[in-house]
């Protein structure tokens, strides 16, 4: 559940990067 928690962060950072882009 960590682990799944942890890449849903992750992807969540990479979306906000991409709109910023």
């Amino acid at each position: 559940a960590d682990i799944y928690r942890e890449e849903k962060n992750i992807i969540d950072l990479y979306v906000i990067l991409l709109r910023y882009s």
